[in-house]
């Protein structure tokens, strides 16, 4: 595996890492949902969930779409895809 895409897994499980994050996939599942919606299902602040949202977006593994004047998300599949087929290329190596 190449220094570079050892490196994007790398960043990929420091964002995968966080638990709230982990929550947030898991609420927002195969749904399409505002901030508003997953806000109230977490014990966090709205920047907080900005925050959140934005690492989710910027890797690549939530898509944010602006409709009028909401925001929704919902999860990349074909990432998620890939991001398994990381891992299962990582548990080969390691053996």
């Amino acid at each position: 595996m190449k220094i570079e895409k050892l490196n994007e897994c790398l960043e990929l499980f420091k964002i995968l890492g966080d638990e709230t994050r982990l929550k947030i996939l898991c609420i927002i599942g195969d749904k399409k949902m505002t901030g508003v919606e997953i806000l109230k299902q977490l014990d966090i602040v709205q920047s907080g969930l900005s925050a959140h949202l934005k690492k989710l977006v910027d890797c690549g593994i939530v898509n944010a779409e602006n409709v009028w004047k909401y925001t929704y998300y919902t999860i990349k599949q074909e990432r998620i895809k890939e991001v398994v087929k990381t891992f299962k290329i990582l548990t080969e190596v390691a053996k």
